[in-house]
């Protein structure tokens, strides 16, 4: 319900113009960016989408065009 209703005042307001957001950090910038969650390569991300032994994920070079 909440996310509905930021995403129903968003959009009234996305074509006024920027949105000033007054605010103040109350952490530490160090203590906030060990809280977000890191890059994950593809192997990482496919693991967690498959069952161990029911699924199976097809190896993929991204550098290849």
């Amino acid at each position: 319900g909440d996310v509905r209703t930021m995403f129903s005042i968003f959009s009234r307001y996305m074509t006024k113009g920027p949105i000033e957001l007054n605010a103040k950090l109350v952490r530490s910038v160090e203590s906030i960016i060990s809280n977000m969650i890191g890059l994950r390569t593809f192997d990482e991300i496919a693991s967690y989408m498959v069952k161990p032994g029911e699924d199976e994920v097809e190896a993929v070079n991204l550098s290849v065009p």
